[in-house]
């Protein structure tokens, strides 16, 4: 069974010609995360033509100022005179309550995907807390960059992260949970074989109806070397993509404090 809220951005008839058109099985409950298995696997084809509907994030805790300061950046670039030119309108320019560190992205087009996902991420919890330490995590955000050569026609804009204190455990937890992922099939080894970079996205054109680029080159110019200020990441979500629930975050699906004394059933 295809999952319903999924239906505003894929038609029956496209999932359905994507999903391998066998009844999908009921997976046992009781199973650990290392041993849930999706029992009908997407054909590399197929898996490549869906689009991405969820995904592991870390939402960040964002102080007043820093808050503040992306306001004030959106406000004075859209305030320039060639926005409109440049291709910048306010749609592309991330909400501060999503503002997060994406660690892997999924396509969970149906139920059993998805349910396989909550267990494979709650079966997890213990070993990515033991990485990190069972503290959370603070990280600077500092300067723009983008993922193309050139800032003359970019889609995603972001602020580098450096992570306080080393992001050695940061990165084991991220390892912990893309391998378990992996192992499950719902991930396709070929699609997490590059290295994870941590940043966050300020700018996307994927907010917008049509995505084309922008030219960022007077932004960078102004706000490249900007010290945008420190945060936290005390919890990590499964969320579901282009779906917002009442605090204004992507709806989070499941997830789990970095810190065991704030720990919460979901």
């Amino acid at each position: 069974m295809l999952c319903p809220k999924f239906h505003n951005r894929l038609s029956d008839i496209e999932i359905s010609a994507l999903l391998s058109g066998t009844e999908l099985a009921e997976q046992n409950k009781s199973k650990m995360a290392s041993s849930i298995v999706v029992s009908v696997p997407l054909e590399p084809g197929k898996y490549k033509a869906l689009p991405f509907s969820h995904f592991i994030s870390l939402p960040l805790a964002l102080p007043p100022s820093l808050v503040d300061k992306l306001i004030n950046f959106q406000n004075s670039i859209l305030g320039m005179n060639d926005a409109t030119e440049l291709g910048i309108d306010a749609s592309i320019f991330t909400k501060p309550q999503t503002l997060h560190l994406t660690v892997l992205m999924l396509k969970l087009w149906d139920e059993e995907r998805l349910d396989a996902a909550v267990r494979i991420f709650k079966g997890i919890e213990a070993e990515v807390m033991d990485a990190l330490g069972g503290q959370s995590v603070s990280i600077k955000l500092k300067g723009l960059a983008c993922f193309n050569d050139s800032f003359d026609k970019v889609h995603i804009l972001y602020a580098p992260v450096e992570v306080v204190g080393g992001d050695g455990r940061l990165l084991r937890a991220c390892n912990i949970i893309t391998d378990a992922f992996i192992n499950s099939g719902l991930v396709l080894v070929e699609n997490t074989r590059h290295t994870l970079k941590l940043h966050a996205t300020v700018m996307n054109t994927i907010y917008r109806n049509r995505a084309y680029p922008f030219d960022a080159g007077r932004i960078v110019e102004k706000y490249g070397s900007e010290a945008w200020g420190e945060c936290s990441i005390s919890e990590i979500h499964l969320s579901e993509r282009f779906v917002y629930d009442e605090n204004g975050y992507y709806h989070r699906c499941a997830s789990f404090p970095l810190n065991p004394r704030n720990m919460q059933v979901d």
